[in-house]
């Protein structure tokens, strides 16, 4: 589901060139089925089955709810001299200049960069780091449905070791925890198809998001620097990066979330369609950049999926937090689990139990 001005193939061109000099609308075909619509000012090249032009009759156009609209300036097709003048801006057009405007234009990008790359308390972060290093022995709890997994038949008990410890010398912190077998997974996945949970309106969803993004990752900024720092390992300066890399793409997914929204009410051109409503989606989270997991975590939440977060057993912690943060921002229960699991310590079998119960996986990575 793709809107995007491009410019004609040559093939394109010459059809153009050859009815230049007739009157009114030009229709023609390109390679791979990409229609170029002439009207005297604009080309459009749409690909997706819902995703039509409205040819300025103010049609209304289904998006995808994580819109991908990526845009340049149109490309004027001039037919010679003798052509009519161009018609005015479509509907379909202006809405769409007004919607790139939410979130592809220097001024949004200005705000983005304001609200999410501020300064670290690197005291309060190296304080997190030593914290997180500090020689003991802790046992993690993993949940299913909000209830504690144990040790029991089918499943494995992990010991975690940090990376490194306190001064950067051997690792002195174990943390150990109880990974879920075969029949908690299938048990899981039965459960949240019965109860289906899900946020009712696409609005709801986007502000319980938002505020996740503002009051939680971005308020707690330096404890989750710091455990990323700690856990990755990763330089203060790297696990800063991360940190705001990812904000940054969070902010970006919802202006232009929140900007289909409102050109759906406003502009009539588009709709939001949240296209895994009522599925669910397996996200694995990377190994070596630990928070590209949340990127498309909420990618997928914006898309409606009940998601199912695997990860690194040394990531768990981190996530773990970031999933109880997501509840008391008003994330109903069971529209996102975290299970470690991505570790050759791991019962296979599960992972495959869960690949093949789910209805989309989404990963960064190779």
């Amino acid at each position: 589901e793709i809107i995007k001005v491009a410019r004609p193939g040559l093939g394109t061109m010459r059809a153009l060139a050859a009815t230049r000099q007739q009157q009114g609308r030009v229709l023609a075909t390109g390679h791979r089925g990409i229609a170029a619509q002439a009207a005297g000012g604009s080309v459009f090249s749409v690909r997706g089955a819902r995703v039509l032009p409205s040819c300025g009759k103010g049609r209304k156009l289904p998006v995808a709810s994580t819109l991908s609209l990526v845009l340049n300036e149109p490309v004027a097709l001039r037919r010679g001299a003798a052509s009519v003048a161009a018609p005015a801006t479509s509907a379909l057009e202006a809405s769409t200049r007004k919607l790139r405007s939410t979130f592809y234009s220097a001024d949004a990008a200005a705000e983005i960069v304001a609200e999410v790359d501020q300064p670290v308390d690197i005291a309060a972060a190296l304080e997190q780091v030593k914290a997180e290093l500090e020689e003991r022995e802790d046992e993690l709890k993993v949940l299913l449905f909000g209830e504690e997994i144990d040790a029991g038949p089918g499943r494995r008990t992990l010991a975690v070791k940090a990376p490194m410890g306190p001064t950067g010398g051997s690792p002195v912190r174990t943390i150990k925890m109880h990974l879920p077998g075969v029949a908690d997974m299938t048990g899981l996945m039965e459960r949240r198809r019965a109860d289906n949970p899900r946020v009712q309106k696409p609005e709801e969803l986007a502000d319980i998001l938002d505020k996740f993004l503002r009051e939680k990752y971005l308020g707690r900024r330096s404890d989750y620097i710091g455990q990323v720092a700690a856990w990755g390992p990763k330089v203060l300066g790297d696990a800063e990066g991360e940190f705001t890399e990812i904000g940054a793409l969070m902010a970006l997914f919802l202006r232009a979330y929140r900007g289909a929204l409102n050109a759906s009410r406003e502009d009539y051109q588009f709709e939001v369609q949240r296209i895994g409503d009522g599925k669910d989606c397996l996200v694995v989270a990377p190994s070596n950049f630990c928070l590209l997991g949340v990127k498309d975590m909420v990618h997928m939440l914006l898309h409606g999926y009940r998601v199912l977060l695997m990860v690194q057993p040394r990531f768990a912690p981190l996530y773990l937090e970031m999933q109880k943060d997501l509840a008391e921002c008003g994330l109903p229960a069971g529209m996102l689990e975290v299970l470690p699991g991505i570790t050759p310590d791991a019962d296979p079998a599960v992972l495959e139990e869960a690949l093949r119960l789910v209805d989309r996986l989404q990963f960064t990575g190779s």
